[in-house]
């Protein structure tokens, strides 16, 4: 049976990856350095009250295989390589938010 593939993201700023199908799943938490960086946007915001936070916090999802901690280890790793300490610099400076330009 396929997996479901799920990234969570703080604004646009990638946290975790979980794979998972109807009884089975596999979770990969980002380097420390994403939640550094969600917490400096954050604040950078002005999103300081809880729900503010939380209410910027969303998922994308997409079909992958039956290897589920294959497709989040991958998956994981490919956000760890696109996210440089320069591309989470920026997007700390804009309070979480990609610049059309950055998301090409």
């Amino acid at each position: 049976m396929p997996g479901t593939l799920t990234v969570i993201w703080w604004r646009d700023i990638p946290a975790q990856v979980i794979a998972k199908d109807r009884r089975r799943a596999s979770k990969v938490v980002l380097h420390p350095r994403f939640q550094v960086a969600i917490d400096k946007a954050a604040e950078k915001a002005g999103r300081r009250s809880m729900d503010d936070y939380i209410a910027e916090w969303h998922k994308e999802q997409r079909d992958c295989g039956d290897d589920l901690e294959g497709a989040a280890t991958e998956e994981a790793n490919r956000l760890e390589k696109a996210y440089t300490k320069d591309r989470l610099a920026t997007l700390i400076a804009s309070g979480g938010v990609a610049s059309k330009e950055a998301a090409k």
